[in-house]
């Protein structure tokens, strides 16, 4: 009886173990399609590449590290399809603090749609606005992967002291899930971009602004030279840490791993409820929070502020299936409080999707389109 049970024991084991090794083969075809087995104790080989050029600052990029706002754009910064100016804002020319007598000026702040990715300054919606109409200004503060919150710090830091008779608040719906980010690899880990950023939480029924948590270029060399412990440290606000990053004692079980691989993506459907923002999360509060005090800023610097909504293809192919709009519930706030909005949507019509974008972003006949629908909308002369 006692080497019956020994041996059921011992069979139980094998079994056990070997489905433990299948789940780490699983692990190993889950990487080599993109995904990041969980826990993520060390940074990527990707991530300590473009770590040490981000430490070294040897190596002249078009986007730099930045104490306030995590990353900017280079003062006269080049790349395969952009150039900044001496101020780094996205142009070829200079612009003067107050625009010439005459000039209408709109000033343009958001993340890679605003910038205008994958397309070069010539093809950027702004130019092409400035093309239309000569007597137009429209200056690109867009920054590639930015958050509202950023957005909104980079128009006080930068974009403030620039008088413009409009300025535009750049929002592409899937920024909601950058709001509660603290470390760009944490929320997207396949991501070129490494740095650190500030975001905004409720706290004691206040709304506060938690800094840059790398906000000296050295304390990227110590994040190489001790990943585990400095990304622990950075880890207290930032949302998605807790499904990527954070350690447990079962890790070292294939099976919990690959449970948490697979679960990765938890805290993004937790933001988005049955297609459309949940509404009492976290990320869409601070969301309609960081409007609010963006949306006054530039009303109290004497500007109209005008909230763009730029569609990215799901976006456009959900609209197109069946016209619901995961945003809604922010366009609805928008209306409640008599914010001045314009929803892109509306600006492509029913053009075939491989004609609006490249890659991820708008092509030029995409930037021409949001261009003119901008120009029509505001009855621009």
């Amino acid at each position: 009886m006692k080497n019956k049970t020994t041996k059921k024991i011992l069979l139980i084991c094998i079994a056990y173990i070997s489905f433990e090794l299948t789940l780490y083969v699983g692990i190993l075809i889950l990487t080599g399609y993109g995904y990041l087995p969980k826990p993520i104790n060390l940074l990527s080989s990707k991530h300590k590449k473009a770590l040490k050029t981000v430490a070294s600052q040897k190596k002249k990029q078009y986007t730099t590290f930045d104490p306030i706002l995590g990353w900017t754009v280079v003062n006269n910064g080049r790349a395969k399809m952009a150039t900044a100016n001496a101020h780094g804002i996205r142009s070829k020319r200079e612009y003067s603090l107050v625009p010439q007598k005459g000039i209408y000026r709109i000033t343009t702040f958001g993340d890679s749609f605003t910038h205008g990715a994958e397309v070069n300054n010539q093809n950027t919606w702004q130019v092409q606005m400035e093309r239309d109409k000569r007597k137009l200004e429209v200056l690109n503060f867009g920054v590639n992967g930015y958050g509202l919150d950023q957005a909104y710090l980079r128009y006080l830091h930068k974009g403030f002291k620039y008088k413009a008779n409009a300025v535009f608040i750049g929002f592409m719906p899937e920024n909601i899930f950058r709001g509660v980010n603290t470390f760009r690899p944490f929320y997207y880990p396949s991501t070129g971009i490494v740095f650190a950023k500030p975001r905004f939480i409720f706290e004691k029924n206040k709304f506060t602004l938690i800094e840059n948590p790398l906000k000296k270029r050295e304390m990227y060399n110590d994040l190489l030279a001790n990943p585990q412990e400095i990304l622990a440290k950075i880890s207290k606000y930032d949302y998605y840490y807790k499904y990527r990053y954070k350690i447990s004692a079962y890790d070292i079980l294939p099976s919990f791993r690959l449970i948490r691989t697979l679960n990765s993506g938890s805290g993004k459907k937790n933001i988005i409820n049955n297609g459309s923002y949940n509404t009492k999360h976290e990320a869409f509060l601070i969301v309609k929070k960081t409007f609010d005090i963006f949306y006054q800023a530039v009303i109290k610097n004497n500007s109209k502020a005008i909230i763009l909504l730029f569609p990215d293809r799901k976006n456009i192919l959900q609209y197109r299936k069946d016209k619901s709009v995961e945003y809604k519930p922010l366009i609805k706030y928008f209306d409640t409080v008599g914010y001045k909005y314009i929803d892109l949507m509306y600006a492509f019509s029913e053009r075939k999707m491989e004609s609006l974008f490249l890659h991820s972003h708008y092509s030029p006949l995409g930037n021409k389109l949001i261009a003119r629908y901008i120009v029509k909308k505001l009855k621009l002369k």
